[in-house]
Formats: structure tokens, C-alpha cells, sequence
């Protein structure tokens, strides 16, 4: 056996998994929902003295994303690429023996480095995080599935976790220093997107970035993220490596009686957090109130992108709703290049060096433009190349980057 990697393969197009690819298509678009005001706006806006979107189209359009999408559909993009991550590794080890861990460290290398090209145009990128976390996976993946199970629970609870420690350790001044940074981030968000400049805007991007991960809070506010992110990335291990999405025909009635549980939790913990949200005017501030809120809004996140699971998996089993499912499928059989599209179209949209439209879109547009640019853009661009090409082009890209020879990944037209 070749343990160079000579011999490696990525997944054949016949052992694809319709479903997940539907999740990834779902979890696309609402990972555009939720991103778009992103896009076309300074992070920290919620900041500014007035409110810039008071209509009560706006106002409707903001609460049902808060509500619906916050949270839920990157948790399902993360777990689906720990679950393609486990059946990877687990096709490499069979395949390749030690090789395998060489070929994942490669792929997860240029993912990194892709998500460092990605912060040029937009500070919100998750791929280098996706990395790591792909990183610790190793670490993670012969663990038992009860240690796993520990992890998850850990994940889900930090926040009680950390607002315990903040509630007893951080200072109003400290409050006021962290909102002074990114009042004075707003200012250079304006002012570097409407300049017109493409340079400006890689450097306030890394000045963003930088603002993330090398401040003096970044000691409760990076393992938050990586707590959050973990926990979705725990859940999606264990489900590849338990291969739940093998044979889910026979997983059916198990599906249908978790849907309606998991949205009823859901709602009603989202609800908790929302009311906060509604109540708190300082909420940079530790309580013991923002801390149940937290939690809260971590364990109504699983439950509603469970809720969204399992709704996806049954309509991809019946016969009425599958051709619904299509565009998602097509979608999400090129995740890479289409979560990488939306940012050039949206920064080519919003930035100055594009249309210029920054901080001029409300919630309500920007919704609209979100189904626009999925439906009307991605869906049409996904079914035309995977009617000419075997897979999407960062796609391919990536394995071929990570494989070293095309022999390796294959054609990557298609034969007709």
C-alpha cells in the first residue's frame, strides 16, 4: 500500500449523500440570511446612538432572522463538515493506513490558508476556525462516544461557565474600554468600505480580525467562540462516526418523533433569550441574567438546528417534497465555492470599490437580496458547472492541493 499518499482518493461521486448535501445547500442559505447585514454593515452597529432601520418592515425582518436563523444554520454547516471530515478520515484509514493522518493535516492546511484569503475581503470567515477545530479533531477522534457526549454537555454549559467567572472578574471600565474599541471600529468600518478603496478594506478586514483574536479580552472571548463552535462540530463527529446518515430510511420514525421535541425546546428557550435581548440596554454588561440568557440561546440553537435537521431528512424521504429539496442538493454539492461566491458578490455589492451600497440596506432588503442571490444566482451557477464538471471549482481546487496529483482527484470534467 502506497503510504505516500499516491494512492489516496477523495470520495467518489457515487457514495455522495444526498441529504447531506441538502443540509449544506439549507444551512448556505441561511448562513447568507444571517451574514448579509454583515456584509453591508460595520459588525458592531448595534452600537450606534440612533436606530438605523426603525421601520417595522425592518424591525419584523430582523426578529424573524434573530429567531429563525441566528446560530442555526452555521451550527449545521459546522457539524456536516465534521461529519465529512470523520467519513473522510475513516475512508483514508481504511485506504491509506497512516498515511491517512498526513493526507487530513494537508487538506486542513489549505483550508486554513484559504480562510487567511478569504479575511481579505471579509473579516467574518470561519474557514481558518474550521481548521483548527478540524485540528482537534485528531485529538478528539478516539475518544469514547460517552467522553464525547461529556464535551458536548462542557460546550453547551460554558456560558454559565464564563458568565460566572466575568460576573466576578470584569469591571465597568473594562466594559467601557471593550465598547470604545468598537465604537472607534465602526468609524473605520465606514470609512475604509466607502473609500473606495480595495486595499483600505483587506486592511480594515485584518484590523478586524485582529480586534477578534489579540485584544485583551480575547481571553473569555475566544474560547466563547471555540465553545460555541465545538459544540456543533462535537455533535457532527459523533453522528459521523456512529454513520447516521447511512441508511436514514430506517432512522424515519426516530426522526419524526425528535423533530417536534426539539423545536418545542427551541422556542421556548429562544424565547428566554430573546426576551433578554429585549430588556437589556448594556448587553456588554455580566449578569447573572445575561449568563441564563446565554445558556439558554446555546441549548435552543442545537435544538432548533436539530428541529431543521430532521425536517430536511424527512422531506428528502417523501415523495412530495423531494424536488423541493433540489436546489438546496445542487447547492451543497459545492459548499466551498458557493460559501466563497456569496462573499464576492456581497462585498462587490456593499464595498466601495463595488456598488458602494454600505450601511443603505435595511434587514428587510437585505433578506430579499439574500434569496435573490441564492435562488436566482447559486442554485442556476451550481446546476449549469455540475452539468459540465464532476464537482465545483474550489472543490476541486482543494483536493487537488491536498491529494498532490490529479490522477489522485480525477477528471474534473464530465464525461459526455
Amino acid at each position: 500500500m502506497d503510504r505516500s499518499g499516491q494512492g489516496a482518493a477523495p470520495i467518489a461521486e457515487n457514495e455522495r449523500i444526498g441529504t447531506i448535501d441538502a443540509l449544506r445547500g439549507f444551512a448556505l442559505l441561511g448562513i447568507l440570511i444571517m451574514n448579509m447585514p454583515d456584509y453591508g454593515n460595520s459588525f458592531y452597529a448595534f452600537l450606534m446612538e440612533e436606530e438605523q432601520w426603525p421601520m417595522w418592515w425592518d424591525q419584523a425582518a430582523r426578529s424573524i432572522a434573530d429567531t429563525m436563523f441566528s446560530g442555526k444554520f452555521n451550527g449545521i454547516f459546522t457539524m456536516l463538515f465534521a461529519v465529512g471530515f470523520t467519513m473522510q478520515l475513516q475512508r483514508q484509514q481504511q485506504r491509506e493506513g497512516s498515511g491517512a493522518t498526513a493526507i487530513y493535516l494537508r487538506r486542513l492546511t489549505w483550508l486554513f490558508i484559504f480562510g487567511l484569503l478569504h479575511i481579505c475581503l471579509w473579516p467574518g470567515d470561519v474557514l481558518h476556525a474550521y481548521a483548527i477545530a478540524g485540528a482537534m479533531f485528531l485529538a478528539l477522534y478516539r475518544l469514547s462516544d460517552r467522553a464525547i457526549v461529556g464535551l458536548i454537555v462542557f460546550t453547551l454549559l460554558y456560558p454559565a461557565i464564563e458568565g460566572v467567572l466575568l460576573y466576578n472578574v470584569i469591571t465597568p471600565a473594562d466594559i467601557a474600554n471593550a465598547v470604545g474599541r468598537m465604537r472607534e471600529l465602526v468609524a473605520s468600518d465606514y470609512a475604509a468600505a466607502r473609500s473606495g478603496s480595495f486595499l483600505a478594506t483587506v486592511q480594515q478586514s485584518w484590523r478586524n480580525m485582529a480586534a477578534m483574536y489579540f485584544v485583551e479580552s480575547s481571553w473569555y472571548t475566544i474560547p466563547r467562540f471555540f465553545a460555541l463552535l465545538l459544540t456543533t462540530a462535537l455533535i457532527g463527529l459523533l453522528l459521523g462516526r456512529r454513520r447516521f446518515f447511512h441508511d436514514l430510511k430506517s432512522k424515519l420514525p426516530l426522526v419524526a418523533r425528535l423533530q417536534w421535541w426539539l423545536l418545542g425546546t427551541g422556542i421556548v428557550l429562544g424565547a428566554c433569550f430573546a426576551l433578554w435581548s429585549a430588556t437589556v440596554e448594556q448587553p456588554q454588561t455580566p449578569s447573572l441574567w445575561k449568563t441564563l440568557a446565554q445558556l439558554c440561546f446555546r441549548v435552543s440553537r442545537v435544538a432548533t438546528m436539530g428541529f431543521y435537521m430532521c425536517l430536511i431528512i424527512r422531506a428528502m424521504h417523501s415523495d412530495r417534497w423531494r424536488g423541493l429539496m433540489q436546489p438546496f442538493v445542487v447547492a451543497g454539492r459545492m459548499p466551498l465555492t458557493n460559501y466563497l461566491m456569496q462573499t464576492v458578490i456581497c462585498t462587490s455589492i456593499f464595498l466601495g470599490w463595488g456598488l458602494g451600497f454600505y450601511g443603505k440596506v435595511g434587514p428587510a432588503l437585505s433578506m430579499l437580496l439574500s434569496l435573490v442571490i441564492f435562488f436566482a444566482i447559486q442554485v442556476p451557477f451550481s446546476r449549469w458547472w455540475l452539468g459540465r464538471f464532476q464537482m465545483g471549482p474550489m472543490e476541486y481546487l482543494w483536493r487537488l492541493l491536498s491529494y498532490g496529483h490529479r490522477e489522485s482527484v480525477g477528471r474534473l470534467a464530465r464525461e459526455h
